[in-house]
């Protein structure tokens, strides 16, 4: 039997760790989108974000406070 489930991206995490439960189960990604030039670019920026933010996280990398951004204006 296939079940086909629409989710939240919010909520997409925690249902992808309820399913890591069932050993039975398969999870195939069939989420397919496209997006426009600009949101590709969005989409783009927001990961490099992220991973500017892990870096940090990791001792990595040292980001600007928000005092030195606003000098920066």
């Amino acid at each position: 039997m296939q079940v086909l489930v629409n989710i939240p991206d919010n909520d997409i995490s925690f249902f992808r760790e309820l399913l890591k439960k069932f050993k039975y189960q398969e999870i195939e990604s069939g989420h397919k989108l496209t997006l426009s030039p600009e949101q590709d670019e969005f989409v783009q920026d927001l990961k490099g974000g992220m991973t500017e933010i892990a870096l940090h996280q990791s001792g990595k990398k040292k980001l600007k406070t928000a005092k030195e951004l606003w000098n920066e204006l």
